[in-house]
């Protein structure tokens, strides 16, 4: 993996960020989007497309490595909170916003795509929303602190949901090998569960501060993303799974960062 998307969350953050993470990281590029403010980006699984959400609703897509940066557009559920997630395919994909979330495929954009509710979980609304590597599995974390887990086969089939002892989710994450959930919270806590084993107890990353607002596994699983903290004192969060003490800060944020990716 070399890269990583992301938006500051500001009122006229138009823009998304490039860093190259082979060593030395380092800024690559920042992308003017010139549309309303975004909200949130997810990199499909190959990294050749990159979506950024606005709170209108509508989806770009574009290509982070093409000069031209042509872009298409789709339509997902509006409003300011917004979530992406993409297939390790990158034709599965879905969004969340309040109490919903779609479930659509890009190479099949004839066929209806797949809505789950909220009341089916207990829950008013949905903070973030998480795909496995082949899209076979959906993670949702909610303001209450529970997340929810679906198999989305053929027919959508909850797996699950249980209360993460946090104080809202602000962030979710599955690895793709489906070995870890990540879900993120205002307190600045990282838990990383099983999902396997929901009711095991989780691995916690320490030492963060400010709420968590986003969270991403490298495509390998061997690595963790996170972002979060104030407008004065951001930060950008990089985990090894086999060194957890050791977390590396990336450079670069100036504003309260909203949304992380890794590129394949």
């Amino acid at each position: 993996w070399s890269a990583v998307a992301m938006t500051s969350d500001v009122g006229s953050s138009k823009t998304v960020r490039l860093w190259n993470l082979a060593p030395p990281v380092a800024d690559l590029r920042v992308v003017d989007l010139d549309a309303d403010e975004i909200t949130a980006v997810a990199f499909s699984g190959n990294g050749a497309v990159l979506a950024a959400g606005h709170e209108s609703g509508e989806v770009v897509l574009f290509n982070p490595n093409d000069p031209a940066l042509t872009r298409s557009r789709v339509d997902g559920p509006p409003g300011r909170d917004l979530a992406l997630a993409f297939s390790r395919t990158g034709n599965i994909w879905a969004a969340a916003n309040g109490g919903a979330i779609l479930i659509m495929d890009l190479a099949r954009p004839e066929v209806t795509p797949t809505r789950i509710s909220g009341t089916d979980v207990q829950v008013r609304s949905f903070s973030s929303i998480a795909l496995s590597g082949d899209g076979s599995l959906l993670a949702a974390g909610s303001p209450n602190g529970k997340v929810s887990l679906w198999e989305t086969g053929p027919a959508v089939l909850i797996k699950g949901s249980w209360d993460t002892g946090q104080r809202g989710i602000r962030a979710v994450a599955l690895s793709r090998d489906g070995q870890w959930l990540a879900t993120g919270g205002p307190d600045g806590s990282v838990m990383l569960w099983n999902p396997a084993i929901p009711d095991a107890l989780p691995v916690e990353l320490e030492g963060l501060t400010g709420p968590v607002t986003s969270l991403a596994f490298s495509p390998d699983s061997e690595a963790i993303i996170a972002s979060g903290g104030s407008s004065q004192a951001p930060w950008v969060r990089l985990w090894e799974l086999t060194d957890r003490e050791h977390p590396q800060q990336l450079p670069g944020p100036s504003a309260t960062i909203s949304a992380v990716a890794f590129s394949s």
